[in-house]
């Protein structure tokens, strides 16, 4: 290969200059190539074929299945959403009912003070469950006496505002009059 292609240059600057000529560019121009095959890609048998169609049809169907399942399980949480709406919008409805008859009658249910009976016993005379509960009662009366204390506020409240209100009623009548 080295005798057959390759040639040296004895003067290097005057075959430069001679290779400036295309013609003579084309004419020292060597092309080699080396030999070239093509991979093969093996044929698939009937048998493999058929094997990775039935691969492909058990993965469409386990497809198919997560997305059955996932439209349920979505189907399962709106319902779900649904009945808690349905649950909030009904208890607000109550809610509401009850607020507009309180404030049609002017009055509410009579609140009965609850027994708090371990608030006023020693802990020395209780075990462990009783402490435990004790601390609960404390809590509970401590808030239903926050409560209690604001709707005596709110009542006072309201016997302010009414008795303004029919102080501005009479004093409007009583300039009217004159």
């Amino acid at each position: 290969m080295l005798h057959n292609f390759c040639e040296f240059a004895t003067d290097y600057p005057s075959t430069l200059r001679s290779l400036k000529i295309p013609a003579n560019m084309r004419a020292s121009e060597r092309i080699v190539q080396f030999p070239f095959a093509l991979p093969v890609v093996g044929e698939k048998t009937e048998e493999e074929l058929a094997r990775i169609a039935e691969k492909r049809k058990e993965q469409g169907k386990k497809l198919q299945e997560m997305a059955a399942k996932n439209r349920m399980d979505k189907l399962m949480q709106k319902e779900t959403d649904l009945q808690y709406l349905l649950n909030l919008k009904e208890g607000r409805s109550e809610n509401l009912k009850r607020t507009r008859k309180k404030d049609v009658d002017g009055t509410d249910e009579p609140v009965e003070e609850p027994t708090f009976n371990l608030v006023d016993v020693p802990d020395a005379e209780l075990d462990d469950e009783g402490i435990e509960e004790k601390k609960k009662q404390k809590l509970m009366k401590a808030g239903w006496e926050a409560r209690a204390r604001a709707r005596r506020e709110k009542e006072k409240e309201r016997e302010e505002k009414e008795a303004g209100e029919q102080r501005d009623e009479e004093e409007g009548e009583n300039n009217f009059e004159e």
